[in-house]
């Protein structure tokens, strides 16, 4: 549906057009995309957005302000100071049962790489990943689809339709092994994080400054998300799993299979 579609599906209560138009802008990408009442969306919730918009309408507006501080500080507050992360923990305590904090240095880890974990993954294929690593998972992929295709062709119990298709589906399938050549080129990730952007303009991750850098990197994911939605997917870039998640796995969406390598000390 479009957004003019939508704000009539929510009784006109709320112009969805110009609060997203608003937040554009706040991020300088006003230029870069331009939204109008026609553009598309695809909204999977609709009678939740009717009940929102009604309870918008009869909340005071002190209870709605005091809910997005609260939200604001219960997202943020484990990154502030020792007083601040303590009452967070305590509070996480409470609600959800936990023991304890992980130590200070896996908080970090966790941290960084969800916030950067493409340039984490670079560190990690320069450490760890040998030249020949692509090739070897390459090899293994291209037996299991030789495997694959040798029991599509002896199944009696397909149709030749099917057979067919899962044979063109296949031989389309995207292989993301290892890591993609472009995260060896610095400049290319300065580009995916929008680091050259002129949203981006003052934002950085900063010694010393750790509540700030996490907040400029929010601001950066944001700036990223929005923009790409006025650019065609590149499945070159848009991978399901950065390079440095030890894992496997199949994306529907994609048609690709993605292998991504764990080196043991044996292999170094």
């Amino acid at each position: 549906m479009t957004l003019g579609d939508f704000k009539e599906l929510t009784e006109s209560r709320f112009d969805w057009t110009q609060l997203l138009t608003t937040f554009t802008d706040r991020i300088n990408l006003t230029d870069t995309l331009k939204l109008s009442d026609d553009a598309l969306v695809i909204v999977e919730d609709l009678p939740y957005y009717r009940e929102l918009v009604r309870t918008l309408d009869d909340t005071p507006n002190h209870v709605l302000y005091n809910y997005m501080g609260w939200m604001f500080a219960n997202q943020f507050a484990k990154y502030a100071g020792k007083e601040l992360q303590g009452l967070s923990f305590a509070y996480q305590k409470a609600q959800q049962g936990v023991k304890e904090q992980p130590p200070v240095w896996k908080r970090c880890v966790k941290q960084v790489y969800a916030e950067l974990s493409w340039a984490v993954s670079r560190r990690y294929v320069d450490r760890f990943v040998p030249a020949n690593t692509k090739q070897k998972a390459t090899a293994l992929i291209s037996d299991l689809k030789a495997a694959f295709r040798q029991l599509v062709l002896a199944d009696s119990w397909l149709d030749e339709v099917t057979r067919q298709r899962a044979l063109e589906k296949m031989a389309a399938m995207r292989e993301n092994v290892a890591y993609p050549q472009w995260i060896l080129d610095n400049g290319e990730l300065d580009r995916l994080y929008g680091f050259e952007t002129e949203a981006a303009r003052g934002l950085a991750v900063r010694p010393g400054r750790y509540f700030q850098s996490v907040l400029d990197l929010n601001r950066l994911a944001m700036v990223k998300m929005y923009r790409e939605l006025s650019q065609p997917v590149n499945l070159t870039i848009d991978w399901p799993m950065a390079a440095a998640m030890v894992n496997a796995a199949f994306a529907p969406t994609q048609n690709s299979i993605s292998k991504c390598v764990c080196v043991c000390a044996g292999d170094l």
